[in-house]
């Protein structure tokens, strides 16, 4: 089976080093960071019930450097 990483962005509350938490938000408030985790998390689950590898680079809402 295949090893898949999913990236969904930015998070966290802060900047770490160079990277912003990027807290965009849509019309309605929804906040991009909330919607891209969510959407990775979910793709995991599914990938990872199909058997591929799935790494992410974040599982919550963490600014990563």
């Amino acid at each position: 089976m295949a090893v898949i990483v999913i990236d969904p962005g930015h998070g966290g509350t802060r900047t770490v080093g160079g990277s912003s938490p990027n807290n965009a938000a849509g019309p309605a408030g929804t906040k991009e960071k909330t919607l891209t985790l969510a959407f990775g998390l979910a793709a995991r689950a599914a990938l990872t019930e199909r058997d591929h590898t799935v790494f992410m680079t974040r599982t919550t809402d963490v600014n990563l450097v």
